[in-house]
């Protein structure tokens, strides 16, 4: 919750500070497009959000677990199209697109089972790795820094199809659920950008 209020103050400040450039962030004349398409590779990186306890317990047995997840690398690529808007107030920019995300992480599983009779530890090292296909929606904000310098501030939202996802672990232990995100979701995201004109008179 604070991290979305933080964002959506640094969303306002920049749509404040706009103003006294708003007749030079893309103008619509030769030098820019009002319609066109875009391609964004990404990288992205899966955290992980601490250590987990956990127990399962029968009238006969229980099963007493720690997980350490930690996050990994993983790739990405969005193909789309944005519309500039000729009146630019607080959205200059409307941006609709098709991406393909995988995120892989890793968990380090350490569990003990016990029942009346007995008692064993089991240890295991487990990896992650989920394709999504998603539909993204976004309106975005430009801030010009200076003649060739700009930062951007967009909120926008995502519809998230699971392709696949697997779970392997490099033991085998009684747990036998393991909690995956829902195959279909959706979610509302903030992205903060910079970017810079190489040439003055670019096509964008």
């Amino acid at each position: 919750m604070i991290k979305f209020i933080l964002f959506s103050l640094l969303f306002w400040l920049s749509f404040l500070s706009t103003a006294q450039y708003a007749k030079e962030i893309f103008p619509l004349n030769r030098r820019y497009r009002t319609f066109g398409v875009y391609i964004n590779p990404e990288l992205n990186y899966n955290l992980g959000l601490g250590e987990t306890s956990e127990s399962e317990n029968t009238d006969s047995s229980s099963y007493s677990y720690t997980v350490s997840p930690s996050g990994e690398f993983g790739i990405g690529v969005e193909v789309g199209a944005f519309y500039n808007f000729k009146n630019q107030r607080l959205v200059h920019l409307l941006e609709a697109g098709l991406s393909y995300k995988l995120y892989k992480g890793t968990a380090e599983h350490k569990g003990q089972y016990e029942d009346k009779d007995s008692k064993k530890d089991f240890e295991s090292s487990n990896r992650l790795n989920i394709s999504i296909l998603a539909f993204t929606l976004r309106a975005k904000n430009v801030t010009e820094l200076g003649s060739n310098q700009i930062i951007t501030n967009a909120v926008g939202l995502n519809l998230n199809y699971t392709l696949h996802e697997r779970y392997n672990r490099s033991e085998p232990y009684p747990l036998i659920e393991e909690s995956f995100p829902d195959e279909l979701n959706l979610q509302i995201h903030y992205e903060f950008g910079y970017g810079f004109k190489a040439v003055s008179y670019t096509h964008l």
